[in-house]
């Protein structure tokens, strides 16, 4: 039997999310689990990316609902939790998006919309 590194994935994450809650939940207890356990927060670095290829006219609006609150809404949530953590600490927040931005790609359009924010 082959291994199945995507069902591992899958199996890790639904166990953290029985642990720790959804992805963004966790995204946003992750600054205050830094500072309890280094005493400050010195950087933070939101990279989201959730992408479905499937020609425009295809897509679904739950599909594109998905895209956004985690390539949108997630960073946002992530960044609010990290501010008053790198205010107070003098810290910096990194955020950086897909070269998807620059450049189309078939099937992409609404990851694409997403990343050029």
């Amino acid at each position: 039997m082959r291994p199945d590194p995507l069902g591992q994935e899958v199996r890790q994450e639904r166990r953290a999310r029985e642990k720790y809650g959804p992805p963004i939940q966790r995204a946003t207890a992750r600054p205050g689990w830094a500072r309890s356990l280094y005493g400050r927060l010195d950087a933070a670095f939101n990279h989201a990316g959730a992408s479905a290829v499937e020609s425009f006219h295809e897509y679904t609006e739950e599909a594109y609902d998905h895209l956004l609150d985690v390539n949108l809404k997630g960073v946002f949530l992530a960044m609010l939790a990290e501010i008053k953590a790198t205010l107070a600490d003098g810290g910096a927040i990194v955020n950086t998006s897909s070269v998807g931005s620059l450049i189309g790609n078939h099937g992409l359009a609404p990851y694409i919309a997403a990343s050029m924010v």
